[in-house]
């Protein structure tokens, strides 16, 4: 049996209205909280309103600043990094986020950036596109309350960053990733996701399945981290598509919010696949949401990957409740399952639906590779992508 280990985050809670049990704890390990709310939207609602309200009774909550509503950028990473300084943000302080990925991705790195000495851009940390800076100082503490149940983020100790909208050099979306951004502790509370558009109950969801799947096959997939993500395909599989039909079912959201939280864990020990390396590539070159990138990719890469990680499919096919029948294996019948929820769903299956050219094909391939792709359990070159990315195109 292979080694093995996994990190992640210090303390984990699940259940409704566990939103709540953020406050004592906040008051026990700080003066003040900075929270960060990721919405307007989810800011004036009631439920988020009635939490502020009850958390200003117990500590003294800092809530002035806003994030921008979109995928974190260098430059939001920096302007938030520098308000933090600004507040005088240090040990004695807790930051919260509240939100979805995006939203929780950016507050991480921002906490990591805000502590050092030595003022650099969020830059200078990315994978592949930066300067190899390392964290020296510790983060600030912070704290995460997912609102969407998708990128698992708030399990992860990297925050991908995308190159600034106004930038006329090359286009990139890289992970800042250091032991140090994980989240001291995460407040997994359902009710945050009762309402929800469909349209982000969808992409968060398929993003969630995407991550099960990919860190489930990974070349560096080990049995602690495959076993989360056979755990969290058993949730989230059918509660997904339970909240299609009934989007405020309490416990389908549960399960769908615990099986993000679960991928999260899993990717970040074992890596993902080609989806997740497209879908990178796809988001630096185009305005594609992450989520509708990676559903699009999702039954192809499966489809790429069956030859050599036909076992793992299977396992994690049974986990969902299929079993082979005749002339069927559950991996196939898996795939088949998986571009059928994708088509359900009114996701694009080809890469010309998603504004991309043929002739854009080369510019995919170069921005496509990374650390996401190097998990991928089929080796696939440069060339070979070209190719593959060419037949789906």
């Amino acid at each position: 049996m292979q080694s093995w280990h996994v990190n992640g985050p210090k303390l984990v809670k699940f259940g409704p209205q566990v939103r709540n049990e953020v406050i004592p704890l906040a008051k026990a390990i700080a003066r003040r909280a900075i929270v960060f709310v990721g919405s307007r939207t989810l800011r004036q609602s009631s439920l988020c309103q009635q939490w502020l309200e009850n958390f200003q009774k117990e500590l003294p909550v800092e809530c002035s600043l806003q994030l921008p509503a979109r995928e974190p950028q260098v430059d939001d990473v920096d302007n938030l990094a520098h308000s933090l300084r600004e507040l005088s943000a240090g040990p004695d302080d807790v930051v919260i986020a509240v939100g979805g990925g995006s939203s929780i991705d950016m507050v991480k790195a921002a906490c990591g950036l805000a502590t050092q000495n030595e003022v650099k851009s969020c830059q200078d940390y990315l994978e592949g596109v930066g300067a190899g800076a390392k964290l020296i100082q510790a983060p600030l503490r912070w704290i995460a309350l997912p609102t969407t149940a998708g990128t698992g983020a708030e399990a992860t100790r990297n925050a991908v960053i995308s190159s600034n909208e106004s930038s006329t050099s090359t286009r990139f979306k890289k992970s800042f990733r250091s032991d140090e951004l994980y989240a001291q502790a995460v407040f997994l509370d359902p009710e945050w996701t009762l309402t929800l558009p469909r349209q982000v109950t969808i992409s968060s969801g398929l993003d969630a399945l995407t991550q099960l799947l990919e860190s489930a096959i990974s070349s560096r997939s080990n049995p602690y981290t495959f076993m989360l993500s056979q755990q969290g395909f058993a949730w989230g599989l059918p509660a997904f598509e339970q909240l299609l039909c009934e989007p405020e079912n309490l416990d389908a959201r549960g399960k769908m919010l615990s099986a993000a939280y679960l991928s999260g864990v899993a990717l970040a020990n074992s890596g993902l696949g080609a989806a997740h390396g497209v879908a990178a590539g796809l988001g630096a070159m185009l305005p594609v949401p992450h989520g509708l990138a990676c559903a699009v990719m999702l039954p192809h890469t499966l489809a790429y990957n069956l030859s050599t990680s036909h076992s793992a499919i299977e396992i994690m096919a049974g986990s969902a409740g299929l079993s082979a029948r005749a002339n069927f294996s559950a991996a196939t019948q898996l795939i088949e399952r998986i571009t059928h929820l994708v088509y359900q769903c009114q996701i694009p299956q080809r890469l010309r639906d998603l504004g991309v050219t043929q002739e854009m094909i080369p510019q995919l391939v170069e921005l496509s590779q990374g650390n996401s792709l190097q998990g991928n359990p089929r080796p696939i070159s440069p060339a070979e992508l070209e190719q593959w990315l060419g037949s789906i195109w």
